[in-house]
């Protein structure tokens, strides 16, 4: 895990401690059910004792008491953690983005800012404790698992890791494919988030321009990028679920039939193979839920990657760093009209235009004040984006 997602665990260590110890604890009695239900076919059943039996099913149903409680305080507590380490995080890293001069905001766009504060930390969020959380249980409930399904039947405990490899093979051909996915669907939702956060942002000059055909396919245009990208990440997904599933029911067929005729040669009771495929399904499971947590973690990964991308800052950016106060380098006006040189002077010069076209319209739109800051900025953002109509020059 990086480093510096490390550090956010620090103020709840012990709520990841006791998490985990809990998700330890359903794990191994994960594994004990099994056992019991062999011990009740194998030796209870067969005897006919009914007061063993009653006493194997109290005994069993505290265990599943037990099971239920704690999973739902590690799932309660642990999600209660992310959710507070998002928070850490989202602070951290808005104080840092106040902390930039103004000219790294003349080289960035807003929606974009909104869209790495706001919904990529989310993601993150789901990375940080199912992560770990499934990694652990997922680990202890496959060895324990192969452990005791070698000690049932080792012959055909080795046929099912052979089928194992190749479905190892599989999900990690598709979970590479998943990642470039994941940081393309991050990608796309900042742009479709800045588009938008431009255009409403600048709506009245918008409609003063009559530009509300161009902002429209400019955002089907987003958006169309965005469908795209999620259609990929949902082929893939579908893949990796289908296969889970078809993995699952060829295990069960291969071992019902190996295992059937084990039993009519004799090497093998029905209730070692009964308990066999109650151990093949808990070990199946880790691998139905590492599947699911490999959607969370690219994604996660995706928005930690730009998370860190604004943390860290840019070649553009310029961090304040004296005495942590904000430094204003931007020129004074001095109530003049200023035009910055990176950008076209030909709006100034369509600022009367606009303003003697429709000023009834457009001074009750704005209540009697015009915004020359914001025309500018809007006229800016065009030339930007491909639309010559306000431009100078051709874009």
């Amino acid at each position: 895990m990086p480093e510096r997602l490390l550090k956010y665990y620090r103020p709840y260590r012990k709520t990841l401690f006791f998490a985990l110890l809990g998700s330890v604890i359903t794990s191994a009695l994960d594994l004990c059910f099994p056992l019991f239900m062999r011990y009740i076919l194998g030796d209870v059943l067969p005897e006919g004792n009914l007061f063993l039996l009653g006493q194997a099913t109290i005994v069993l149903l505290f265990l599943y008491l037990i099971n239920f409680i704690i999973s739902y305080q590690v799932s309660r507590h642990g999600r209660l953690m992310g959710a507070k380490i998002e928070q850490d995080m989202r602070s951290d890293l808005f104080q840092h983005v106040q902390s930039m001069s103004f000219r790294y905001f003349d080289n960035i766009r807003i929606g974009q800012l909104i869209s790495r504060i706001v919904s990529d930390i989310a993601e993150i969020r789901e990375l940080v404790f199912l992560g770990p959380n499934y990694l652990l249980v997922c680990t202890i409930t496959m060895l324990g698992t192969l452990g005791i399904l070698i000690y049932l039947n080792w012959p055909l405990a080795l046929l099912v890791n052979l089928l194992l490899l190749g479905k190892a093979y599989e999900s990690v051909a598709t979970n590479h494919a998943l990642k470039q996915s994941g940081r393309m669907i991050r990608e796309q939702v900042g742009n479709l988030t800045a588009q938008t956060n431009e255009s409403l942002n600048a709506i009245r000059l918008v409609k003063s321009f009559n530009n509300e055909e161009w902002e429209e396919k400019r955002l089907d245009k987003n958006g169309q990028a965005l469908l795209q990208a999620r259609k990929t990440s949902f082929d893939l997904l579908s893949r990796l679920n289908s296969n889970a599933v078809l993995f699952s029911n060829v295990t069960n067929l291969v071992i019902i039939v190996v295992g059937g005729a084990m039993i009519a040669y004799g090497k093998m009771q029905i209730s070692d193979l009964v308990a066999f495929l109650l151990y093949v399904s808990i070990f199946i499971r880790p691998i139905l839920r590492l599947t699911a947590l490999a959607e969370s973690y690219q994604k996660g990964m995706a928005g930690y990657q730009r998370f860190c991308q604004l943390r860290n800052g840019s070649a553009n950016s310029t961090p304040n760093a004296k005495n942590g106060k904000k430094e204003n380098t931007r020129p004074r006006s001095n109530g003049q009209l200023t035009q910055p040189p990176n950008r076209p002077m030909a709006m100034a010069a369509a600022i009367p235009t606009v303003l003697a076209s429709r000023p009834r319209r457009w001074m009750a739109r704005s209540k009697g004040t015009v915004s020359i800051q914001n025309m500018r900025a809007y006229r800016y953002h065009m030339c930007r984006h491909g639309s010559s109509t306000f431009c100078s020059q051709p874009p």
